[in-house]
Protein backbone atom coordinates (compact mmCIF):
# COMPACT_ATOMS: atom_id res chain seq x y z
CA UNK A 1 0.00 0.00 0.00
CA UNK A 2 2.25 2.09 0.83
CA UNK A 3 4.35 1.82 -1.96
CA UNK A 4 1.82 2.53 -4.44
CA UNK A 5 1.04 5.70 -2.17
CA UNK A 6 4.58 6.74 -2.87
CA UNK A 7 4.58 5.51 -6.52
CA UNK A 8 1.81 7.68 -7.09
CA UNK A 9 3.16 10.51 -5.30
CA UNK A 10 6.21 10.76 -7.34
CA UNK A 11 3.73 11.02 -10.69
CA UNK A 12 2.50 12.99 -9.04
CA UNK A 13 5.45 15.47 -8.30
CA UNK A 14 7.05 14.72 -11.54
CA UNK A 15 3.56 16.02 -13.61
CA UNK A 16 3.86 19.08 -11.26
CA UNK A 17 7.54 19.78 -12.52
CA UNK A 18 6.94 18.85 -16.07
CA UNK A 19 3.66 21.35 -16.09
CA UNK A 20 5.61 24.36 -14.54
CA UNK A 21 8.33 23.64 -17.07
CA UNK A 22 6.25 24.21 -19.58
CA UNK A 23 4.30 27.39 -18.31
CA UNK A 24 8.02 28.47 -18.34
CA UNK A 25 9.03 27.15 -21.89
CA UNK A 26 5.75 28.95 -22.89
CA UNK A 27 6.16 32.59 -21.26
CA UNK A 28 9.82 32.43 -23.13
CA UNK A 29 7.92 31.71 -26.38
CA UNK A 30 5.34 34.40 -26.57
CA UNK A 31 8.15 36.92 -25.09
CA UNK A 32 9.93 36.20 -28.42
CA UNK A 33 6.48 36.46 -30.74
CA UNK A 34 5.38 40.09 -28.88
CA UNK A 35 3.35 41.51 -31.47
CA UNK A 36 1.45 37.51 -31.84
CA UNK A 37 1.02 38.07 -28.12
CA UNK A 38 -0.17 41.71 -28.13
CA UNK A 39 -2.94 40.55 -30.69
CA UNK A 40 -4.66 37.35 -28.72
CA UNK A 41 -4.46 39.17 -25.29
CA UNK A 42 -6.19 42.35 -27.15
CA UNK A 43 -8.79 40.15 -28.62
CA UNK A 44 -9.01 38.12 -25.34
CA UNK A 45 -9.55 41.34 -22.93
CA UNK A 46 -12.37 42.92 -25.35
CA UNK A 47 -13.89 39.82 -25.79
CA UNK A 48 -14.25 38.57 -22.28
CA UNK A 49 -14.26 42.19 -20.50
CA UNK A 50 -16.78 43.42 -22.57
CA UNK A 51 -18.69 40.08 -22.07
CA UNK A 52 -18.90 40.40 -18.26
CA UNK A 53 -19.27 44.06 -18.65
CA UNK A 54 -22.54 43.55 -20.35
CA UNK A 55 -23.70 40.21 -18.26
CA UNK A 56 -23.06 42.70 -14.83
CA UNK A 57 -25.64 44.78 -16.73
CA UNK A 58 -27.75 41.39 -17.45
CA UNK A 59 -27.71 40.10 -14.55
CA UNK A 60 -28.71 43.47 -12.50
CA UNK A 61 -31.92 43.94 -14.61
CA UNK A 62 -32.74 40.35 -15.64
CA UNK A 63 -31.41 37.38 -13.46
CA UNK A 64 -30.69 39.32 -9.69
CA UNK A 65 -33.58 38.25 -7.56
CA UNK A 66 -35.66 41.24 -5.59
CA UNK A 67 -34.26 41.80 -2.32
CA UNK A 68 -37.97 40.30 -0.71
CA UNK A 69 -39.03 37.42 1.39
CA UNK A 70 -40.01 34.80 -1.12
CA UNK A 71 -40.16 37.09 -4.29
CA UNK A 72 -41.25 34.45 -6.69
CA UNK A 73 -44.61 34.96 -5.40
CA UNK A 74 -44.95 38.49 -5.38
CA UNK A 75 -47.23 39.72 -8.43
CA UNK A 76 -48.12 42.79 -10.73
CA UNK A 77 -51.44 43.64 -11.45
CA UNK A 78 -52.31 46.34 -14.76
CA UNK A 79 -55.17 46.72 -16.31
CA UNK A 80 -56.66 47.57 -19.67
CA UNK A 81 -60.22 49.32 -20.18
CA UNK A 82 -59.29 50.86 -23.39
CA UNK A 83 -56.20 52.56 -25.43
CA UNK A 84 -52.95 50.90 -26.28
CA UNK A 85 -50.33 49.78 -23.31
CA UNK A 86 -51.37 48.39 -19.55
CA UNK A 87 -51.56 50.83 -16.66
CA UNK A 88 -52.85 50.57 -13.50
CA UNK A 89 -56.00 50.40 -11.47
CA UNK A 90 -58.55 52.34 -9.81
CA UNK A 91 -59.50 52.35 -6.11
CA UNK A 92 -62.39 50.15 -6.67
CA UNK A 93 -61.01 47.83 -8.55
CA UNK A 94 -58.29 47.55 -5.98
CA UNK A 95 -60.95 46.28 -3.61
CA UNK A 96 -62.33 43.88 -6.13
CA UNK A 97 -58.88 42.64 -6.02
CA UNK A 98 -58.71 42.34 -2.55
CA UNK A 99 -61.58 39.84 -2.20
CA UNK A 100 -59.72 37.49 -4.64
CA UNK A 101 -58.91 34.01 -2.07
CA UNK A 102 -55.88 33.87 -4.56
CA UNK A 103 -53.92 36.58 -2.96
CA UNK A 104 -52.67 36.34 0.13
CA UNK A 105 -52.50 40.40 0.59
CA UNK A 106 -52.79 43.24 -2.01
CA UNK A 107 -51.43 46.65 -1.48
CA UNK A 108 -50.85 49.22 -3.76
CA UNK A 109 -48.22 52.81 -4.60
CA UNK A 110 -47.47 55.79 -6.65
CA UNK A 111 -44.46 57.38 -7.05
CA UNK A 112 -43.70 61.27 -6.17
CA UNK A 113 -41.04 63.66 -5.30
CA UNK A 114 -41.81 65.88 -2.73
CA UNK A 115 -40.20 69.27 -0.60
CA UNK A 116 -38.63 67.83 2.43
CA UNK A 117 -37.22 70.28 5.62
CA UNK A 118 -34.75 68.41 7.85
CA UNK A 119 -31.65 68.69 9.82
CA UNK A 120 -29.24 68.66 6.46
CA UNK A 121 -31.82 71.42 4.67
CA UNK A 122 -34.09 71.67 2.09
CA UNK A 123 -34.11 68.89 -0.91
CA UNK A 124 -36.42 67.15 -2.86
CA UNK A 125 -37.09 63.48 -2.15
CA UNK A 126 -38.40 60.37 -3.97
CA UNK A 127 -41.01 59.39 -1.93
CA UNK A 128 -43.53 56.35 -2.41
CA UNK A 129 -47.03 56.42 -1.29
CA UNK A 130 -48.28 53.32 -0.13
CA UNK A 131 -51.65 51.66 1.35
CA UNK A 132 -51.09 50.09 4.73
CA UNK A 133 -50.47 46.50 3.44
CA UNK A 134 -48.11 47.43 0.76
CA UNK A 135 -44.90 47.40 2.76
CA UNK A 136 -45.97 44.46 5.35
CA UNK A 137 -46.68 42.11 2.16
CA UNK A 138 -43.23 42.78 1.23
CA UNK A 139 -41.84 40.17 3.86
CA UNK A 140 -39.06 42.64 5.02
CA UNK A 141 -39.36 43.83 8.81
CA UNK A 142 -38.26 47.34 9.61
CA UNK A 143 -35.03 47.86 10.91
CA UNK A 144 -36.55 49.49 13.51
CA UNK A 145 -40.12 51.05 13.99
CA UNK A 146 -43.14 50.11 12.12
CA UNK A 147 -44.91 50.24 9.17
CA UNK A 148 -48.09 52.87 8.37
CA UNK A 149 -51.18 51.38 9.84
CA UNK A 150 -55.01 51.67 7.65
CA UNK A 151 -56.01 55.02 10.12
CA UNK A 152 -53.14 56.66 9.50
CA UNK A 153 -53.90 56.57 5.39
CA UNK A 154 -57.32 58.41 5.98
CA UNK A 155 -57.45 61.51 5.01
CA UNK A 156 -57.15 64.35 8.05
CA UNK A 157 -54.81 61.64 9.59
CA UNK A 158 -51.32 63.19 11.43
CA UNK A 159 -48.86 62.83 8.61
CA UNK A 160 -45.78 59.58 8.94
CA UNK A 161 -43.15 58.57 7.38
CA UNK A 162 -40.76 55.62 7.08
CA UNK A 163 -36.91 56.00 6.01
CA UNK A 164 -34.66 53.91 3.62
CA UNK A 165 -31.76 53.03 5.28
CA UNK A 166 -30.00 55.36 2.78
CA UNK A 167 -32.01 58.52 3.90
CA UNK A 168 -31.47 57.51 7.63
CA UNK A 169 -27.71 57.77 7.12
CA UNK A 170 -27.52 60.98 5.05
CA UNK A 171 -29.70 62.96 7.04
CA UNK A 172 -29.82 61.62 10.72
CA UNK A 173 -26.35 60.71 10.89
CA UNK A 174 -27.64 56.59 11.53
CA UNK A 175 -29.04 57.94 14.87
CA UNK A 176 -31.45 55.17 16.85
CA UNK A 177 -33.57 57.52 18.70
CA UNK A 178 -35.04 59.22 15.18
CA UNK A 179 -38.50 57.56 16.30
CA UNK A 180 -40.98 60.15 17.03
CA UNK A 181 -39.03 62.96 15.27
CA UNK A 182 -40.02 65.24 12.47
CA UNK A 183 -39.26 66.42 9.83
CA UNK A 184 -41.32 68.62 7.04
CA UNK A 185 -42.90 66.73 4.26
CA UNK A 186 -44.53 69.27 1.50
CA UNK A 187 -45.29 71.31 4.37
CA UNK A 188 -46.43 69.35 6.92
CA UNK A 189 -44.61 68.30 10.07
CA UNK A 190 -44.37 64.70 9.94
CA UNK A 191 -43.21 62.43 12.17
CA UNK A 192 -40.92 59.18 12.02
CA UNK A 193 -42.28 55.81 12.79
CA UNK A 194 -39.89 53.76 10.89
CA UNK A 195 -36.11 52.88 9.33
CA UNK A 196 -36.28 50.12 6.77
CA UNK A 197 -33.10 48.07 6.28
CA UNK A 198 -30.22 48.08 3.63
CA UNK A 199 -30.85 46.94 0.32
CA UNK A 200 -34.70 47.23 0.62
CA UNK A 201 -35.73 48.56 -2.57
CA UNK A 202 -39.29 48.96 -3.24
CA UNK A 203 -40.58 50.05 -5.60
CA UNK A 204 -36.93 50.55 -6.65
CA UNK A 205 -33.53 51.32 -5.27
CA UNK A 206 -34.14 55.28 -6.40
CA UNK A 207 -37.06 55.48 -3.71
CA UNK A 208 -35.71 57.18 -0.53
CA UNK A 209 -38.89 57.05 1.87
CA UNK A 210 -42.61 55.68 2.07
CA UNK A 211 -45.36 57.49 3.44
CA UNK A 212 -49.36 56.30 3.77
CA UNK A 213 -51.42 56.89 0.47
CA UNK A 214 -54.79 58.59 1.31
CA UNK A 215 -57.38 55.74 1.05
CA UNK A 216 -60.52 55.71 2.42
CA UNK A 217 -62.64 52.84 1.53
CA UNK A 218 -65.93 54.45 2.75
CA UNK A 219 -65.57 57.04 -0.44
CA UNK A 220 -63.40 55.70 -3.43
CA UNK A 221 -63.22 57.32 -6.31
CA UNK A 222 -64.46 56.81 -9.77
CA UNK A 223 -63.66 53.42 -11.59
CA UNK A 224 -61.96 55.31 -14.64
CA UNK A 225 -58.78 56.75 -12.73
CA UNK A 226 -56.58 54.00 -12.74
CA UNK A 227 -53.92 56.04 -10.17
CA UNK A 228 -52.61 52.83 -8.38
CA UNK A 229 -49.72 50.82 -9.64
CA UNK A 230 -50.92 47.20 -7.95
CA UNK A 231 -48.43 44.62 -6.14
CA UNK A 232 -49.69 41.42 -4.55
CA UNK A 233 -48.23 38.65 -2.79
CA UNK A 234 -49.88 35.48 -3.66
CA UNK A 235 -51.43 32.42 -1.32
CA UNK A 236 -49.79 29.96 -0.52
CA UNK A 237 -49.39 26.82 -3.13
CA UNK A 238 -51.12 29.28 -5.52
CA UNK A 239 -49.19 30.01 -9.14
CA UNK A 240 -49.42 32.79 -11.40
CA UNK A 241 -51.76 31.16 -13.92
CA UNK A 242 -54.32 30.45 -11.14
CA UNK A 243 -54.03 34.24 -9.88
CA UNK A 244 -54.59 34.92 -14.11
CA UNK A 245 -57.63 32.60 -14.38
CA UNK A 246 -59.16 34.41 -10.84
CA UNK A 247 -58.69 38.12 -12.13
CA UNK A 248 -60.36 36.78 -15.87
CA UNK A 249 -63.68 35.28 -14.07
CA UNK A 250 -63.35 39.02 -12.19
CA UNK A 251 -63.15 41.23 -14.55
CA UNK A 252 -65.58 39.66 -16.73
CA UNK A 253 -67.76 39.87 -13.70
CA UNK A 254 -66.93 43.69 -13.13
CA UNK A 255 -67.79 44.10 -16.85
CA UNK A 256 -71.30 43.12 -16.79
CA UNK A 257 -72.19 44.89 -13.58
CA UNK A 258 -70.45 48.02 -14.73
CA UNK A 259 -71.56 48.87 -18.39
CA UNK A 260 -71.07 52.48 -18.21
CA UNK A 261 -67.14 51.66 -17.34
CA UNK A 262 -66.38 48.81 -19.39
CA UNK A 263 -69.18 48.37 -22.20
CA UNK A 264 -67.03 50.10 -25.27
CA UNK A 265 -63.74 48.93 -24.58
CA UNK A 266 -63.83 45.87 -21.95
CA UNK A 267 -62.07 45.59 -19.66
CA UNK A 268 -58.94 42.96 -19.21
CA UNK A 269 -56.03 42.52 -16.72
CA UNK A 270 -52.17 41.16 -17.07
CA UNK A 271 -50.09 39.66 -14.20
CA UNK A 272 -46.71 39.42 -13.96
CA UNK A 273 -44.15 38.13 -11.48
CA UNK A 274 -42.89 41.82 -9.61
CA UNK A 275 -39.68 41.06 -11.28
CA UNK A 276 -40.52 40.58 -14.49
CA UNK A 277 -42.77 43.70 -14.26
CA UNK A 278 -40.03 45.81 -13.18
CA UNK A 279 -37.65 44.96 -15.82
CA UNK A 280 -40.64 44.64 -18.36
CA UNK A 281 -38.94 47.97 -20.97
CA UNK A 282 -35.18 46.57 -20.49
CA UNK A 283 -35.94 42.99 -20.89
CA UNK A 284 -35.84 42.97 -24.73
CA UNK A 285 -32.60 45.03 -25.49
CA UNK A 286 -31.14 43.90 -22.57
CA UNK A 287 -30.82 40.41 -24.25
CA UNK A 288 -30.43 41.49 -27.67
CA UNK A 289 -27.49 43.35 -25.58
CA UNK A 290 -26.88 40.54 -23.98
CA UNK A 291 -26.62 38.16 -27.28
CA UNK A 292 -24.43 40.23 -29.47
CA UNK A 293 -21.38 40.30 -26.75
CA UNK A 294 -22.56 36.51 -27.20
CA UNK A 295 -21.65 36.26 -31.02
CA UNK A 296 -18.55 39.04 -30.23
CA UNK A 297 -17.16 36.20 -27.61
CA UNK A 298 -17.56 33.55 -30.63
CA UNK A 299 -15.53 35.62 -32.97
CA UNK A 300 -12.74 36.64 -30.54
CA UNK A 301 -12.28 32.48 -29.78
CA UNK A 302 -12.43 32.55 -33.87
CA UNK A 303 -9.61 34.90 -34.01
CA UNK A 304 -7.75 33.58 -31.39
CA UNK A 305 -7.93 29.79 -32.89
CA UNK A 306 -6.69 31.58 -35.98
CA UNK A 307 -3.86 32.75 -34.35
CA UNK A 308 -2.76 29.65 -32.61
CA UNK A 309 -3.27 27.44 -35.80
CA UNK A 310 -1.23 29.98 -37.65
CA UNK A 311 1.46 29.50 -34.72
CA UNK A 312 1.23 25.87 -34.59
CA UNK A 313 1.72 25.42 -38.75
CA UNK A 314 5.02 27.35 -38.01
CA UNK A 315 6.23 25.39 -35.46
CA UNK A 316 5.38 21.95 -37.22
CA UNK A 317 9.04 21.44 -38.48
CA UNK A 318 10.11 21.54 -34.98
CA UNK A 319 7.31 19.16 -33.73
CA UNK A 320 8.13 17.01 -36.21
CA UNK A 321 11.62 16.64 -35.11
CA UNK A 322 10.75 16.30 -31.66
CA UNK A 323 8.67 13.22 -32.01
CA UNK A 324 11.59 11.49 -34.47
CA UNK A 325 13.50 12.12 -31.67
CA UNK A 326 11.10 10.47 -29.18
CA UNK A 327 9.15 12.91 -27.54
CA UNK A 328 5.27 11.37 -27.15
CA UNK A 329 1.76 12.72 -28.04
CA UNK A 330 1.12 13.42 -24.19
CA UNK A 331 4.37 15.90 -23.93
CA UNK A 332 3.98 18.05 -27.37
CA UNK A 333 -0.43 18.38 -26.14
CA UNK A 334 0.90 19.29 -22.84
CA UNK A 335 2.93 22.48 -23.74
CA UNK A 336 0.60 23.28 -26.69
CA UNK A 337 -1.94 23.07 -23.63
CA UNK A 338 0.63 25.37 -21.39
CA UNK A 339 1.51 27.54 -24.35
CA UNK A 340 -2.52 28.56 -24.81
CA UNK A 341 -3.10 28.59 -20.91
CA UNK A 342 -0.12 31.03 -20.48
CA UNK A 343 -1.71 33.76 -22.96
CA UNK A 344 -5.15 32.92 -22.54
CA UNK A 345 -4.48 33.51 -18.48
CA UNK A 346 -2.75 37.06 -19.44
CA UNK A 347 -5.71 37.78 -21.77
CA UNK A 348 -8.33 36.83 -18.66
CA UNK A 349 -6.43 39.08 -16.18
CA UNK A 350 -6.63 42.19 -18.27
CA UNK A 351 -10.31 41.14 -19.10
CA UNK A 352 -10.60 41.19 -15.10
CA UNK A 353 -9.03 44.81 -15.25
CA UNK A 354 -11.23 45.77 -17.36
CA UNK A 355 -13.97 44.70 -16.16
CA UNK A 356 -13.40 46.07 -12.47
CA UNK A 357 -12.95 49.49 -13.96
CA UNK A 358 -16.37 49.38 -15.78
CA UNK A 359 -17.84 48.27 -13.04
CA UNK A 360 -16.35 51.45 -10.54
CA UNK A 361 -17.58 53.28 -13.73
CA UNK A 362 -20.79 52.04 -14.72
CA UNK A 363 -23.04 53.55 -11.88
CA UNK A 364 -21.75 57.48 -13.47
CA UNK A 365 -22.94 57.30 -16.77
CA UNK A 366 -25.95 54.70 -16.37
CA UNK A 367 -29.35 55.91 -17.22
CA UNK A 368 -31.34 56.01 -14.48
CA UNK A 369 -33.87 53.55 -15.70
CA UNK A 370 -31.54 50.94 -14.82
CA UNK A 371 -30.06 52.35 -11.78
CA UNK A 372 -33.10 51.60 -10.07
CA UNK A 373 -32.57 48.42 -10.03
CA UNK A 374 -29.41 48.58 -8.00
CA UNK A 375 -25.61 48.86 -8.63
CA UNK A 376 -23.91 46.64 -11.25
CA UNK A 377 -21.39 44.06 -9.51
CA UNK A 378 -18.62 42.04 -11.09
Amino acid sequence: MSRAKSSVTRAAAEWTQNFLRDLRVAVRRWRKAPTSAAVVMATLTLGIGFNTLVFMLADLVLFRPASFHEPHQLVSIETNTGGSGWYGASEPELVDFEQLEVFEAVGAWTGDRVPVISERGDRRLEVARVTESTLPLLGTAPLFGRFPDAGEGLPGADPVIVLSHGLWQLEMGGRKDVLGETVEVAGRATQIIGVMPAGFDFPDSQTQAWVPLPFDRNDLWTRNNHYLNVVARLAEDVEVEQARSALSVLTGQSAGAYPEFYAEHGYRTQTHTLRRAQTANERLPMMILLTSVGLLLLLTCANVANIQLGRGAARGREIAVRRALGASNDRLIAEQMADALVIAGAGGLCALGLATLGARLMPLYLPASLLRFGTPTL
